[in-house]
């Protein structure tokens, strides 16, 4: 299982879940969406699935190089952001609210283990 494999010292969330560890023991939770508390958004995937074949491959590297310069610049807009990744792979920027709906919409479910965790963490 996924929550077997974030360790919480000597726990794993897989051990909170089963009742294992309690909230008395546990202090700080920090969980990570992609993979852990949902889907993977498939930026790189959602991307090469647009452009021409021979940047099938860089397009996830310009993708994410975009994505850690929006990341970590509070000034950003998802505008921004989806223009220059359309720009960095010369692909019509009219693809750009498509891509976004496709990755956004993998980011409203939460697997249901890990909500349980969470609840039980938060009890």
């Amino acid at each position: 299982s996924p929550l077997d494999q974030v360790h919480l010292g000597n726990m794993t969330l897989g051990d909170l879940s089963d009742g294992v560890g309690t909230r008395s023991s546990l202090r700080c939770l920090v969980v990570d969406c992609g993979g852990v508390t949902n889907e993977d958004a498939n930026l790189k995937g959602t991307i090469a699935e647009r452009v021409p074949a021979e940047l099938k491959e860089s397009a996830g590297k310009i993708a994410k190089d975009q994505w850690n310069i929006f990341r970590d610049d509070p000034n950003a807009s998802k505008a921004s952001f989806w223009s220059a990744v359309c720009k960095g792979l010369d692909i019509s920027e009219d693809l750009a609210s498509e891509m976004d709906s496709q990755i956004c919409a993998t980011l409203r479910t939460t697997f249901p283990e890990t909500l349980a965790v969470l609840r039980r963490a938060k009890a």
